[in-house]
């Protein structure tokens, strides 16, 4: 048995124990051939764009994120006569799964001034970082009015991409711990509850659930301005 493969509109014929993967193989020549010329056309323009962007990532990398965004959303990847997304850029040499999704996260995730003013890198970092955290922060949203670090609200354009992902592992990791005990995800939840009623007072609070001695405990983190404003304010949780 054999599967067939779809080059820069070429096909070529490659053998495959799997008669699964021959199945889908032939639905994507099926899916090539009715897709005509000018949606393979744009295909291959776009991979072309992203080879000669990857040269400048660093810079280049929203032109990059939109490029491969538009060949997954439109299934251009059909076109070309791949049966995924993940297994054109295999096919191709394009670049790794998890890396192409992380770009496409910051095309979704920020408007192009926003995501240029913090570079690839702080960009990416924050999609994660709002990612592992149960708040209802976006991307978007830490990006301008800062990230909950250590009990502070901080300019991310202040930090470097390696302190925001050292903030992504603490929160995944405390999420993880809460997961395995019902008793401190439950206390989580209540510690989250209060983060965001405080913050709907303007208070930038970071609470932090852990266990001493069979107990668990509530250490609350807020900037000291912070404590004038729960006076004013009253601020209940």
């Amino acid at each position: 048995m054999h599967r067939v493969h779809l080059v820069n509109s070429r096909v070529h014929s490659v053998y495959s124990a799997d008669p699964d993967a021959t199945i889908q193989r032939k639905k994507a020549i099926v899916v090539a051939a009715s897709a005509g010329p000018s949606v393979a056309k744009r295909a291959l323009a776009l991979l072309s764009l992203i080879e000669k962007r990857k040269k400048t990532i660093a810079r280049a990398f929203w032109d990059v994120g939109v490029a491969l965004r538009e060949l997954l959303r439109k299934k251009l990847y059909a076109s070309l006569g791949h049966v995924s997304f993940a297994e054109m850029l295999k096919a191709r040499g394009v670049m790794g799964k998890t890396y192409a999704f992380q770009l496409i996260g910051v095309i979704d995730s920020f408007t192009k001034k926003e995501a240029l003013g913090l570079g690839q890198k702080k960009a990416m970092s924050l999609v994660r970082l709002a990612r592992a955290t149960a708040a209802d922060d976006t991307p978007s949203e830490l990006a301008r009015e800062g990230a909950i670090v250590r009990g502070e609200r901080v300019d991310p354009r202040l930090l470097s991409a390696s302190a925001l992902e050292r903030q992504s592992k603490r929160v995944r990791q405390n999420r993880r711990a809460a997961k395995d005990d019902p008793a401190r995800e439950e206390a989580h939840k209540a510690a989250e509850r209060v983060e965001r009623r405080l913050r709907a007072h303007g208070v930038a609070a970071e609470i932090r659930v852990f266990a001493r001695r069979g107990a668990l405990f509530a250490e609350v983190r807020l900037p000291v301005a912070s404590l004038a404003r729960l006076r004013v304010g009253r601020a209940q949780a």
